[in-house]
């Protein structure tokens, strides 16, 4: 079984079970959000994933053209931001190809407009932006800010109470942070929160 998801602590147990399980980031930092849609005022996915989708989309219908490994290792590549990291069976499945777990594209596929299969058109898309990639802890801000660039010079006073309530939250969150770090770590962790 190969899996692929979003964890924020290191798996364990996964040899065991010959299981692979890929994930966007590692357990000390966040994957990032990097496709938002003007229209829809979100975030449509985070790098990784992306990356991932489009690395499948051109080999797609020659699946077996990959090795779960092959594909990691150019998802990774790809994946600026954060750390991917695989765990599981390294042994069997990590050298298995890609057909064996997406299906054997090139016998009885579906058939899909090619659209979908550009992935360049995408990021053509006058409504989505790709130029930068954000955080996740950051996205909600991240998009209200947006909502409100794409009002200027209106003001919306809900929205601006919503992002003034995150913002001071979120600077509350720091405060309170950087009082434990005071209290039990170190001098130099102090640099984090400057």
């Amino acid at each position: 079984m190969l899996l692929r998801f979003h964890v924020r602590e290191p798996l364990s147990g996964l040899p065991d079970l010959n299981i692979t399980a890929h994930t966007a980031a590692n357990a000390h930092e966040s994957s990032y959000a990097c496709v938002f849609d003007m229209d829809l005022h979100a975030y449509l996915g985070d790098c990784w994933s992306l990356n991932w989708l489009n690395n499948t989309e051109q080999i797609y219908p020659h699946l077996d053209l990959e090795t779960v490994e092959q594909q990691y290792q150019i998802v990774k590549d790809l994946t600026t931001k954060s750390h991917a990291m695989i765990y599981g069976d390294l042994d069997l499945i990590y050298h298995e190809k890609i057909s064996t777990f997406l299906g054997h594209g090139n016998e009885g596929a579906v058939q899909v407009s090619s659209e979908y299969h550009d992935s360049s058109k995408v990021v053509r898309d006058s409504s989505l932006v790709r130029e930068a990639s954000v955080a996740t802890p950051d996205v909600l801000l991240d998009t209200l800010r947006r909502q409100r660039e794409a009002l200027y010079p209106a003001v919306d006073e809900e929205l601006e109470a919503e992002i003034h309530c995150h913002e001071e939250t979120e600077q509350k969150v720091q405060e309170v942070l950087r009082e434990i770090v005071l209290r039990v770590a170190p001098e130099p962790m102090l640099a984090v929160f400057q």
